[in-house]
Formats: C-alpha cells, structure tokens, sequence
C-alpha cells in the first residue's frame, strides 16, 4: 500500500517539474502501477540470475554462485 503522503508528493512533483496536475486517484493508480512494473523487472532478474538448480548466480559472473 502507498501511502497518502507519498501519493501527495508524486501529485505535488507531477505539478511542479511537468505541469501537470493530477487527481489524487489518478496519482495512486501511477504510483500502484509503476510498482507494480518494477516488481515485475526485479522477479525477471531474479530468475534470469538462476543456475538450473534453483540457485542464485551472481549477475557479473554467471559461472559463480553468490555466497549470500
């Protein structure tokens, strides 16, 4: 969940640096939806950093498992 300040501070730099004023349900669907893209991103890196056996590979060498 978002929360109300940090859907007002997106309205508030939606105004500011594009001129754009957007309605507090608009501004919170962008933010739900930007989310929900960059979660997305991250499970597709995730899975693309994974050897056949389910383990984490390190993304700078995909030959080395991560140690963490």
């Amino acid at each position: 969940m978002i929360s109300s300040t940090t859907i007002q501070e997106f309205r508030d730099l939606a105004k500011t640096d594009y001129g754009r004023e957007l309605s507090f349900e608009e501004a919170a669907e962008t933010l739900r939806d930007l989310v929900s893209y960059f979660n997305l991103l991250g499970r597709i890196a995730h899975r693309e950093n994974l050897d056949t056996k389910g383990r984490t590979v390190s993304p700078l060498n995909k030959n080395r498992l991560n140690t963490f």
